[in-house]
């Protein structure tokens, strides 16, 4: 596996187990093997590392997906607290990931409220990797909606 790769697991890896055994803990026992986290870890033993990621990838995916509603506190608490413990936050993990955030960007425009908090958590996270030239397209568009907004 690439440096890149291998990296990219490290940090989605510890992402997802935070976020299933303290933000977001589903109704198993940490303790259970099927619990998701505990699951990652033995298909990345049986499988390896670099087959686990494409799985690992689709659960960051759902992860994005169902937690795509939360409001800007929210994602504040939660981004706070990923950051907090050395993690991606969840602002970020949105930026790489999210196809919806990638439309927004090719379209030039947000659409509604759901797409202003997307790229506002992404803002707001100072810790992110953006690009200068993709953060100050971030800035106009929240700009322009805000003064549409009011």
């Amino acid at each position: 596996m690439s440096p890149e790769r291998q990296r990219e697991w490290q940090e989605l890896r510890r992402f997802f187990d935070f976020w299933e055994r303290h933000l977001f803990p589903s109704f198993m026992p940490l303790d259970d093997p099927r619990h998701p986290a505990n699951a990652l870890e033995q298909i990345a033993e049986k499988l390896g590392p670099s087959r686990a990621l494409q799985g690992l990838k689709q659960a960051i995916h759902d992860i994005v997906e169902q937690y795509g509603h939360l409001s800007g506190d929210e994602i504040r608490r939660v981004d706070t607290a990923l950051a907090g413990n050395g993690l991606l936050t969840f602002s970020e993990v949105r930026r790489r990931y999210w196809s919806k955030y990638r439309a927004v960007l090719r379209r030039g425009i947000i659409r509604n409220e759901t797409e202003f908090y997307l790229l506002k958590g992404i803002a707001d996270d100072l810790t992110s990797e953006v690009p200068d030239e993709e953060r100050a397209l971030i800035s106009t568009l929240i700009s322009r909606y805000e003064a549409h907004r009011s």
